[in-house]
């Protein structure tokens, strides 16, 4: 007798893996005409692109457990952290880190929900969240420039309306995880995001002339926080 076949329900999940750099920009012209030792297999312009990101979360709830939900020029997007280090904690502290990606308002709920997260629907809920019952903490723009470097890795450069410039590396890869073994799926994701963190650094330290490495690179939202803790920077200024 045959033993009873075992179908698994799968459903995809978007990982993204990235290294923070302190960008140069005096090797910003160098980049762009991909003169380096060694340079290059393949250097394609992307463009250039401008979005404002809006932080929630209700008194770190979410952020504590790893969570960062924010609004990208009114989209919905979520990333959850798969590990990560270097850095002084946050999404925006880690030099590196790997993460789940969400988008849709629906799902982000779904995905609270799903891991019983006390997040309250109140009357004090900022009117941008909707029904998620968050508050906003966090509120910039970004003008970003980007290339594709070999056919695979995404290289950005970020500077913000405050003025704080960051560079990232960034690999994205959709899987395809056990629907109903949650912790199968978790250590299916775990394993993608280290093999794909492991290609970045493999890929920064063999073109290591343009990741330079003279400063620590420091978060969009860490160096937010910075400059509100100055006072250079409000969140009323919108």
């Amino acid at each position: 007798m045959r033993p009873t076949p075992v179908y698994y329900r799968l459903r995809q999940s978007v990982i993204e893996a990235e290294r923070k750099f302190h960008f140069d920009k005096s090797l910003l012209e160098r980049f762009r005409a991909n003169n380096g030792n060694p340079p290059f297999f393949r250097l394609e312009y992307l463009g250039k692109k401008t979005f404002e990101d809006i932080y929630f979360d209700q008194n770190e709830l979410l952020c504590s457990n790893g969570i960062w939900v924010r609004k990208r020029n009114g989209n919905w997007q979520a990333k959850l952290r798969q590990k990560g280090g270097g850095g002084e904690g946050g999404e925006g502290g880690f030099t590196n880190a790997q993460y789940e990606e969400l988008e849709g308002k629906d799902r982000i709920l779904d995905m609270i929900r799903g891991r019983r997260l006390n997040v309250n629907n109140d009357n004090n809920a900022d009117p941008n969240c909707e029904r998620l019952g968050l508050q906003l903490f966090a509120r910039y723009t970004t003008y970003r420039e980007a290339w594709k470097l070999d056919e695979k890795f995404e290289v950005v450069l970020d500077t913000t309306d405050f003025g704080h410039s960051v560079g990232e590396v960034e690999l994205v890869e959709t899987i395809e995880v056990e629907d109903d073994d949650e912790q199968a799926a978790t250590a299916r994701k775990r394993a993608v995001a280290s093999d794909m963190d492991g290609k970045i650094e493999a890929f920064m330290r063999q073109y290591s002339w343009a990741f330079g490495k003279k400063k620590k690179p420091v978060g969009k939202l860490t160096a937010y926080f910075s400059a509100i803790r100055a006072g250079t920077l409000t969140l009323d200024r919108y």
